[in-house]
C-alpha cells in the first residue's frame, strides 16, 4: 500500500489477493481505478514520479514488476526478463540515484534488484541475504541514496546505491524482519524494523546502534510507517495481534492504540492520517478534530 496526491486529492493505492490494484480517493471513499495484469498476489506497492507524471510500481507472486501511470491507468512497463526475479516480488520501494528514478524490489529468491524506471534496465543484484526479502526502504545517508533491507535470515542490511556495496548489517532482531520505514531523529537518519519477535526497534544508521527497543505488540510486526505530527516523530506498527499501535520515536513512549477486528497487512501514512490494508478491507483513519 502507497499514498499520493493525484489531482490535488489523497489517494491510497492497494495491492490484493484477487491480483489487482486498486487506486483509492481517499476523499469520498470512491475507487479512481482498478488495474489489472497482475497474476497472482500483488503483495507491493511504491508510487514514484517518472517524466513529470505520478505511477505507481508493483509486484508480487506472479513475479513481475508492473509500473502503471496513475493519471490514466496505464501500464508504463512491466520488468521481466532473464534477468528478472526468479520469486515472489515481496517488497517495492523508490529512489533517484544519479538523478534518476529507480525501483528497488525484494525478493523470495533472496535478492533486491535495483531497476532503472526510465529505461527498465537492471542496475544492480544485492546479494547477501540468505533467505527471502520482504522489507525495503530508502534513506540518503552522507549525500548518498542508501536501501534498508530485511527479511527471513533476521538480519538488516544498509546497501549503498550509488555503487551497490554493504555499508552494514544490523543484527540483534530476534527472527525474521517484516517490515521497514526511515525517519530522521536528532538529525540522524534512522530505520524501524518490525518482525516475527513482536518487537519495533531503532536503529541509527549512522553508527549501527539500536536507539530504542518498543514492546508491546504480542505477535508478529507485519508493517511499520513513519509520520511526523506538529513536528515530532512517531511510527505507526500493526501485525498479527490486530492492534494498531502509535508510538512517539522522541520519548519511545506509546501514545494511542486502536483495535482491529482482522491483523493489519499495510499501514500507509496520508498527510497526518493513517491508512490501513486488512485482508480484503481498506480503513481510513482521520486525525480527530479533522
Amino acid at each position: 500500500m502507497a499514498c499520493v496526491e493525484l489531482d490535488g486529492r489523497p489517494h491510497a493505492v492497494t495491492g490484493s489477493y484477487d491480483s489487482t490494484v486498486r487506486v483509492w480517493d481517499l476523499t469520498d471513499g470512491s475507487v479512481r481505478a482498478t488495474l489489472t495484469g497482475h497474476t497472482g498476489w500483488v503483495r507491493a506497492v511504491a508510487c514514484v514520479e517518472i517524466d513529470g507524471r505520478l505511477h505507481a510500481v508493483t509486484g508480487g507472486n506472479d513475479g513481475a514488476v508492473r509500473v502503471w501511470d496513475l493519471t490514466d491507468g496505464s501500464v508504463r512497463a512491466t520488468l521481466t526478463s532473464h534477468t528478472g526475479h526468479s520469486g515472489w516480488v515481496l517488497a517495492v520501494a523508490c529512489a533517484e540515484i544519479d538523478g534518476r528514478p529507480h525501483a528497488l524490489i525484494g525478493s523470495h529468491d533472496s535478492t533486491v534488484r535495483v531497476w532503472d524506471l526510465t529505461d527498465g534496465s537492471v542496475r544492480a543484484t544485492l546479494t547477501g541475504h540468505a533467505r527471502a526479502v520482504y522489507a525495503v526502504a530508502c534513506v540518503e545517508l552522507d549525500g548518498r541514496p542508501h536501501a534498508v533491507t530485511g527479511g527471513i535470515d533476521g538480519t538488516v542490511r544498509v546497501w549503498d546505491l550509488t555503487d551497490g556495496s554493504v555499508r552494514a548489517t544490523l543484527t540483534g532482531q530476534a527472527g525474521a524482519i517484516f517490515a521497514v520505514a526511515c525517519v530522521e531523529l536528532d538529525g540522524r537518519p534512522h530505520a524501524v524494523t518490525g518482525g516475527n519477535d513482536g518487537a519495533v526497534r531503532v536503529w541509527d544508521l549512522t553508527d549501527g546502534s539500536v536507539r530504542a527497543t518498543l514492546t508491546g505488540h504480542t505477535e508478529s510486526v507485519i508493517t511499520v510507517a513513519c509520520v511526523r505530527i506538529d513536528g515530532r516523530p512517531y511510527v505507526v506498527t500493526g501485525g498479527d495481534d490486530k492492534i494498531i499501535r502509535v508510538w512517539d520515536l522522541e520519548l519511545h513512549w506509546l501514545v494511542e492504540t486502536v483495535g482491529l477486528p482482522m491483523p493489519t497487512d499495510a499501514v500507509a501514512i496520508s498527510g497526518i492520517d493513517i491508512v490501513i490494508g486488512m485482508r480484503n478491507e481498506v480503513v481510513f483513519l482521520a486525525r480527530r478534530g479533522q
